[in-house]
């Protein structure tokens, strides 16, 4: 089976552009999308399905590190038991690819695994903002791409374009780079551009596996808040910015999509309730099914389809769960009550 690792900063669009790759290629292959997120509570997998294929969720931890094993096991149950075409793997925004790839490389999924594609998508708005705050974990992942995606062109100049796409052929000068708007891109281009890839791809250097100091705080449950998890990533190597991720799993409460609204755009601006990286809801509300999130400073809400809970996460750092917590669960909708 041919593995996809679809990665890159929270928020950057990969979840976006994996559900572009599952509306084209979905009836041509059988694929299967591992997706593992920060915390227990899980949103991308949710917001994946319904486009066709298995997809699998990894929660409450990173496959780069506290869950090396079951991410192992997992790809060795999937190739047995569904025999895909494709896995895409979508990491957490702050995984490693380096230790992603070493895992990809042992011996135990030689038989399994035919050829891997390491897809970066960066976002070209926030770049710069993310290289300054932690150049060594940007340089290795740019270094370890196979394909860039350069993501939100549309939010930003053609000056900015210009400077990223500079700094990435600064880095790595052989990267293929795709310019995009929503993760959309041109299929043949992207199909020519994997394979190139792949004809000029160095033989594997198989780097050591390493574990991980993590801090998992015990779960906490009360009336308003249904189940929240933090989940503290402080590895130098991966990303050493001290972000934590908390998530709610309301159940399926309607909320109070005006409420939810005012809500998200607080999370933006209140300094009071901590920094907030990254914040993606799912919600059911009297307007429908909506998936309401903050991805580089920039609010949007869309409808989805229906799925069975309301959810929410954030990360970010020094958060105040509690107040977060709380503002949330008055946007719950009494007139269901």
């Amino acid at each position: 089976m041919i593995i996809d690792t679809v990665y890159g900063f929270l928020g950057s669009g990969k979840t976006t552009f994996i559900k572009r790759v599952l509306q084209n290629w979905g009836q041509q292959e059988r694929i299967v999308v591992l997706v593992n997120e920060f915390g227990e509570v899980g949103i991308d997998g949710t917001i994946l399905q319904g486009y066709g294929p298995q997809v699998v969720e990894m929660a409450s931890g990173c496959i780069c590190c506290s869950l090396q094993s079951d991410f192992k096991r997992q790809l060795l149950e999937v190739a047995e038991a569904l025999s895909p075409d494709r896995v895409i793997i979508e990491p957490t925004g702050v995984a490693s690819i380096r230790q992603v790839m070493a895992i990809l490389g042992l011996e135990v999924l030689t038989d399994v695994v035919s050829q891997t594609h390491n897809i970066l998508v960066a976002d070209a708005t926030t770049f710069f903002d993310l290289y300054k705050a932690n150049r060594h974990f940007m340089e290795t992942q740019i270094e370890h791409a196979d394909l860039a995606l350069l993501n939100k062109c549309d939010l930003a100049s053609a000056k900015q374009i210009n400077l990223v796409q500079n700094a990435l052929a600064s880095i790595k000068p052989e990267l293929y780079v795709l310019k995009t708007e929503y993760g959309a891109v041109d299929w043949d281009e992207y199909h020519a551009t994997l394979q190139a890839a792949e004809l000029v791809k160095p033989s594997p250097i198989l780097v050591p596996l390493k574990l991980y100091r993590q801090n998992v705080a015990t779960p906490h449950q009360d009336r308003d808040l249904i189940r929240l998890d933090r989940h503290m990533h402080l590895e130098t190597e991966s990303i050493g910015l001290g972000l934590e991720s908390c998530g709610w799993d309301y159940g399926a409460v309607r909320f109070n999509l005006h409420c939810l609204t005012a809500f998200f755009d607080n999370l933006s601006h209140a300094d009071s309730w901590g920094e907030v990286v990254r914040a993606k809801g799912i919600f059911n509300s009297g307007q429908g099914w909506q998936l309401l999130e903050i991805a580089s400073g920039v609010f949007s809400r869309q409808p989805i389809r229906q799925a069975e809970t309301s959810k929410l996460v954030i990360i970010g750092r020094r958060l105040a769960l509690q107040s977060i917590a709380a503002a949330a669960a008055a946007c719950l909708d009494t007139a269901d009550a």
